[in-house]
């Protein structure tokens, strides 16, 4: 792990305090490879961290605000009835506002 990772984690430690520090390398790790996929790039950690820091910060809460409910599509009692996102391979909308458009990739 790079020194800009540690200090990243470090950052994101002091934010989220209840969740130890695997669990957000691993949930830092889901979302770079979610960002990757969406750019449709090929950059590096250290690229992706100090080019779009607010956009992971926003991944990873969604990561862990997601995390006890990824198997749940809808929950009902009595008249009150909710749903979450039953999807949650993709970037939301909030991360890919933060983002630029994902990159065109020419063949040949």
């Amino acid at each position: 792990m790079t020194k800009t990772e540690m200090e990243f984690l470090e950052e994101l430690q002091t934010s989220y305090p209840k969740i130890s520090s695997k669990k957000l390398e691993l949930y830092l790790n889901i979302s770079l490879v979610k960002i990757k996929n969406y750019l449709n790039t090929d950059m590096g950690k250290i690229t992706l961290i100090n080019n779009y820091k607010t956009a992971i910060i926003v991944a990873i809460d969604n990561e862990i605000n997601l995390a006890d409910k990824k198997n749940i599509s809808t929950i009902k009692e009595g008249n009150i009835s909710i749903t979450y996102r039953e999807n949650s391979s993709k970037l939301s909308s909030e991360v890919k506002a933060l983002l630029p458009r994902p990159f065109v990739k020419l063949m040949g």
